[in-house]
This record gives structure tokens, sequence and C-alpha cells, in this order.
């Protein structure tokens, strides 16, 4: 049986058909392919250069139109670019707090990324304990005493403050700076009724249990003045029931004469479809 080209040994010293003087680039094809021999069709390899082409063409296109390398973003700075998507381009980045990232191009263009996501997030900027930058950043109100946080914080308003990538309660944080450890197993009150209020003096360690106790779920219920539908509770509109909760009069008077009128068109469509049958 005859070898195919490029099987033998004087086909393996030979330069493959299409390829010509182009081979420090196909080896760079087949290396890139995890191929240790030469021995590759030669459409794919002309496949696979003109791809490998196109991209080169496309990143020298890219570094030339858009190169943002030096420039500053927040605590940013750009480096180099890590990779060409769709999309644009990652580029590498160095944060002021030491550590590498890597971020969009229209991340850091647009300002929706600037920062590694230590400032405020789950590591301390520049390694700032989590008690200076609480007292940095708090207001004291001066007729109740409050020191209110002025900075993030979580769904039910309680502040919140990142050190040695844990998220801390700052009331919590002041607390045991300034008074003392928090005994395990028990929780903060604050006094004041204020969730973002961090004056240790508003604080007061209880357990969970006395705590729910002491907090008023139905406080918001109580303080409207209207229902959901907008009707305003008066003497004459409000319905106590059993357990002290409140209804709107406006809304049930309102929601029997729909029923009423679906039951009577319910009733008149079986009358007339009885009818239109005539008798037995």
């Amino acid at each position: 049986m005859g070898q195919k080209p490029g099987i033998g040994t004087a086909g393996r010293n030979r330069p493959l058909a299409g390829v010509g003087s182009r081979g420090g680039l196909l080896l760079g094809v087949v290396e890139s392919a995890g191929c240790d021999d030469r021995r590759i069709d030669g459409s794919v390899v002309e496949s696979q250069m003109k791809n490998r082409r196109s991209d080169l063409g496309a990143m020298r296109h890219y570094r030339v139109k858009n190169d943002i390398g030096g420039r500053r973003f927040g605590m940013l700075t750009a480096t180099t670019i890590h990779s060409v998507v769709a999309r644009g381009a990652v580029w590498n980045v160095k944060c002021d707090c030491g550590r590498d990232h890597k971020v969009a191009r229209t991340a850091l263009i647009t300002g929706n990324t600037t920062t590694c996501g230590c400032r405020g997030g789950k590591h301390s900027p520049d390694g700032i304990p989590a008690i200076e930058r609480v007292l940095s950043n708090i207001t004291m109100e001066p007729n109740s005493g409050c020191w209110l946080w002025l900075k993030g914080h979580n769904k039910k308003f309680y502040g919140t403050v990142g050190e040695n990538g844990i998220c801390k309660y700052v009331h919590r944080v002041t607390y045991e700076h300034f008074v003392g450890p928090i005994q395990e197993g028990l929780v903060l009150d604050h006094k004041c009724r204020v969730t973002l209020c961090c004056n240790p003096a508003h604080l007061r360690p209880m357990t969970i249990y006395e705590n729910a106790a002491l907090g008023d779920p139905n406080r918001w219920m109580r303080e409207r003045t209207t229902c959901p539908n907008g009707h305003a509770y008066t003497e004459d509109t409000t319905i106590r029931t059993e357990r002290g909760g409140r209804r709107c009069a406006v809304c049930k008077n309102e929601y029997r004469q729909r029923k009423n009128a679906k039951e009577r068109a319910q009733w008149a469509l079986a009358k007339a479809a009885k009818c239109s049958q005539g008798p037995r």
C-alpha cells in the first residue's frame, strides 16, 4: 500500500500543500491545537490559519482604536488586555488596594466598576480597621443623640461594614469597641428604635426571644390611615374584627355588590338557557 502524502519520512520534511512560507504561523496553529506532529489535513490548517489571522487583526485594530492602558477608573488602573470577546475586551486592572482584577472595558468606561470590591465590600481597603471607617462615616443627631450610619445597609436598614472578608453590623462593631464583647447567643436591641443608629449608649444585649417580644411588627399597619384601595379609615367606614384588626366597610360593600351582580347574571343565563330548550 502506498503511503499518504505527509505520512512518510519524506513527506514529513516536505511543506504542507497550500502553506508555503507561513510555517511559523502554522506552527502556532498546530501548537495551539495541542498537536505534537504536523501531520494534519491541509484544509483544516488553512481554516485555522484564517481564524488566527482574523483574531490577530481584530486584536491589533482593537488596540489602536480602544486602548485605555494606563488610564485610571476610580481605584482601578488599566494595565493590559486580557482577552477580546464579541461584546468588547476584558482588561487586566490594578486596584489601589494592591489586588489584580479583570474587568470588561465597557464597565470601566461607563463607571459601573470603580473598585475590585474592597471599598465597603468584602475586603477592608488599605487594611483600615472597621471601627475607623465606621467613625468616619457617621453623623451625630443632636436631638436624640443617635450616631447615624451614612453608608451601606441591608434590606432591614441595619448598617453593614466589611472587615477581613466578613460582613458585620455597624452597631455591633461600635458596641464591641467601646463596651466589650457580646456574649454568645445574645443580640443587641436598639432602645432608640433607629436601626441605623450605632451609639453604644442606645444598645442593650438580650436574647432573641426578648428582642422579638419588645418588637412591634404590626405598628406599620396601625399607622396606616387608608385601606389598600385608598378608602380612609374612619369610625363609619371601619369594621373591627375579633382579633383587633381593621376592615374597610366601603370595600366590603363594593365586594357584595359585585358578587350579587355576578350571581344575578348567572341566574339570568341559566333561566334563558332553560327556556330556549322548551318544554320537555
